[in-house]
């Protein structure tokens, strides 16, 4: 018996849309290594991102029965940008039939953030300006007066301490194997210089930092909702999935989860799933109901037009067609001119896949006359 192998590749989406391109152009790259042969009927190859299959899981820790039509975002909390992703709910839940609902990508947004290290840093580092009584001097400074005390606050003490600083967050907070009490206070040094430091708890860090720090991400992902360069067209929005990608602890994880939820103040249903984002990806490839599992045996859902699209120019104030002759090039780099104003340019055929990222055509104007004071109209119809 032929034994049938699939294959599921996960890739960060900012990797993909800003190195690769499309999935497709992924996929071709596996080809080409020779990883996998392209016309294989025993192998199959999967290019998935890090949402796929999460909604299920949201679905089973929540009981969550979504309507169909209805939408919800996917928060993506990384290091350095939060991934915002628009769905739309496509299928019923029928639990009878072990069927899950599905969705399909309506929209996608990569949003910069500053680097979170850095900002937990500035806050502690401003802090400190603030409140010098906290410093603990060393033997040197002591003997200082509060204007010799300056010295302290250069440009190489402040880099110096957002160097140590960054080190006892990755590996006394975030790490995997860490174990902490949130009043037991540790050691940090100010200076690579001297002995100066001050004493910090995991009470005073949250505080401190992590508190103003996340409730302005919290903020950027609520206010999406509302912002009509995002999602605020939609109405429609049942809640917000988040996941953390940059957490592994797991008993500060739902510490995260709580300032983060509370500082989306919104309508809209905010949701956070108790594992970290590698027991995530684990929990999907295990389900053989699971989104990635069903895509081997069925396809992908894809979102895709029932109609034809076409566009056509219309030329107004004394154009005459012969002055004008417009021409475009698809994506098979086929040139296509307008001799009339009977031509329509193709702009969708029924049945073609919608991209997330939208349908662009690059239109060239040929004009033999003066253009001043004249117009051009463009006309798409169905």
């Amino acid at each position: 018996m032929d034994l049938k192998i699939g294959y599921n590749i996960q890739i960060e989406k900012i990797l993909l849309n800003r190195i690769v391109g499309t999935k497709k152009d992924f996929r071709d790259l596996v080809y080409q290594s020779g990883l996998l042969q392209k016309n294989d009927d025993l192998k199959k190859l999967r290019i998935s991102t890090q949402d796929k299959g999460l909604l299920s899981l949201f679905q089973k820790e929540w009981q969550l029965n979504i309507p169909i039509k209805s939408y919800f975002v996917l928060a993506q909390l990384h290091i350095d940008y939060v991934q915002l992703t628009l769905n739309q709910v496509v299928t019923d839940l029928d639990l009878k039939e072990g069927r899950e609902q599905e969705s399909i990508v309506v929209q996608d947004k990569t949003i910069p953030i500053e680097n979170l290290y850095d900002s937990l840093c500035t806050h502690m580092w401003n802090n400190i300006l603030n409140n010098t009584g906290i410093i603990h001097l060393c033997d040197v400074h002591c003997e200082y007066n509060d204007f010799m005390l300056f010295e302290l606050f250069s440009r190489k003490t402040r880099i110096d301490f957002m160097g140590y600083f960054k080190q006892y967050i990755s590996n006394k907070i975030f790490s995997v194997d860490t174990h902490f009490h949130f009043d037991d206070t540790q050691w940090v040094p100010l200076s690579s210089n001297c002995k100066c430091g001050i004493y910090l708890s995991v009470r005073d860090i949250i505080d401190i930092s992590f508190q103003p720090v996340f409730q302005e991400i919290a903020l950027l992902v609520a206010t999406s909702l509302i912002n009509n360069n995002l999602f605020g067209h939609y109405t429609n929005i049942e809640f917000i999935f988040n996941v953390i990608c940059f957490n592994n602890n797991p008993k500060f994880h739902t510490i995260l989860s709580d300032m983060l939820n509370e500082g989306q103040d919104s309508e809209v249903r905010s949701l956070f799933l108790p594992k970290l984002s590698n027991q995530l990806l684990q929990s999907i490839a295990h389900q053989r109901s699971s989104a990635v599992y069903k895509s081997f045996q069925d396809g992908e859902l894809q979102q895709i037009s029932n109609e034809n699209y076409g566009f056509y120019f219309y030329c107004l104030k004394g154009y005459q067609s012969e002055n004008i002759s417009p021409f475009y090039k698809d994506e098979k780099n086929d040139e296509k001119s307008q001799d009339s104003e009977d031509v329509i340019f193709l702009l969708l055929e029924k049945g073609t896949i919608i991209s997330r990222c939208g349908v662009k055509r690059l239109i060239y104007l040929k004009i033999t006359e003066n253009i001043k004071d004249k117009f051009l109209k463009i006309f798409i119809s169905n």
